[in-house]
């Protein structure tokens, strides 16, 4: 009975312990999400880059785009939502806003841009986002703004059927992708399926929490305290993050599937009478753009490898199928002009380059037969 006292004695004292450890990291916690976190987050290093003209305005939009918030929308996954700010203004149905373009005598075409963050804005304000520079480019244009930050473009092509079954396809339709698909599918710590998404493993622990598929003993003591160490300590790199570069099937499946997703779309868009076009964006690891001001860490460099396995694919892939209707704007940024503002964005000039390339190649195009 006295070793049974002793026995049960430590495994109290053991119980109380851990129940002060997990407190503790629920406080620092707090702390930090309540308390720090939104003074970190206040001030955003990239706002004071060479690209921006205008600093102090650079710094108000990153703050108005991380005051911006998101809600859960089916088959697309995530949109913002309705938003009202100096620099970002977003509608009720989740899509940036701009100040219209040229006027127009009424029969305007209705064109829509689909993309990720790149194409939503990230880093610029609303007219100087690339839907907005077209708009201020072109006249005869209904301009309207589909991109999502984080989309790849398997959610672009299922935005663009959300749009068909409710019958509001546009007329035109133009996806620009590239970053999001190499960097979420070639890292098989974001997702290994080419179905997959960026935000896959935070949706599916929230569906596996709401349907209670999860230990209630194990979500409340042991996993605050795994996270905290995996936080602390930080993630082991693995080779799963450089598969495209590791695995020449890899890069080649995820190239394809890019491919595939706008030649569905194409062939959507042109069977409601349409046109399409598909557009390879820039990013800090392709082409010779000027980057030597970013400071991007070796491991954000490593990554560059995916990019540099992939893109020769897509263009591979594209010429191949004689796509036509897609353009490689890869090298769009081969300048000594310092324009992107991490390995991904890119300043308002930057925006308006890859506008007024598009138009180009829109205005090159056939035209669409009068109604």
């Amino acid at each position: 009975m006295k070793a049974l006292r002793l026995v049960a004695a430590n495994i109290l004292v053991f119980l109380a312990l851990w129940m002060c450890v997990v407190l503790l990291i629920a406080v620092v916690g707090d702390v930090w999400v309540f308390g720090i976190k939104p003074h970190v987050r206040a001030t955003d290093g990239r706002a004071a880059l060479p690209p921006y003209a205008d600093h102090e305005k650079a710094a108000r939009i990153f703050s108005d785009q991380k005051e911006a918030d998101f809600r859960y929308v089916p088959f697309v996954e995530w949109r913002h939502r309705r938003h009202s700010s100096e620099t970002v203004n977003i509608d009720s149905e989740g899509l940036r806003m701009h100040k219209a373009g040229k006027a127009s005598d009424g029969a305007e075409t209705t064109i829509g841009f689909f993309g990720g963050s790149t194409m939503w804005g990230t880093g610029v304000d609303d007219d100087s986002t690339i839907p907005a520079f077209f708009d201020q480019l072109t006249d005869g244009y209904q301009v309207t703004n589909y991109a999502e930050r984080g989309y790849t473009s398997r959610q672009n092509l299922e935005e663009l059927i959300n749009l068909v079954v409710t019958r509001r396809v546009p007329k035109v339709v133009v996806f620009y992708n590239g970053y999001n698909e190499t960097w979420a599918h070639c890292n098989y710590t974001i997702t290994r399926s080419l179905n997959g998404h960026i935000r896959e493993s935070r949706l599916a622990d929230a569906l596996a929490t709401a349907e209670e598929d999860k230990s209630a003993l194990y979500e409340s003591f042991v996993e605050p305290v795994v996270r905290f160490i995996i936080e602390l300590l930080g993630r082991p790199k693995k080779e799963d993050e450089f598969a495209c570069s590791n695995d020449p099937e890899r890069a080649d499946a995820v190239a394809e599937m890019i491919v595939a997703n706008w030649a569905i779309a194409e062939l959507l868009v042109s069977r409601n009478g349409g046109r399409f076009y598909a557009f390879l964006q820039p990013n800090a690891y392709v082409g010779k753009p000027r980057i030597d001001y970013l400071g991007l860490s070796s491991d954000r460099l490593e990554r560059g490898a995916e990019f540099q396995a992939v893109y020769p694919l897509v263009r591979k892939k594209l010429s191949e199928r004689g796509a036509s209707w897609a353009k490689d704007l890869s090298g769009a940024f081969d300048s000594n002009e310092p324009i992107f503002i991490d390995d991904a964005h890119v300043a308002p000039q930057g925006n308006r380059i890859i506008a007024e390339q598009m138009r180009k190649f829109i205005d090159q195009s056939p035209q669409l037969p009068q109604p």
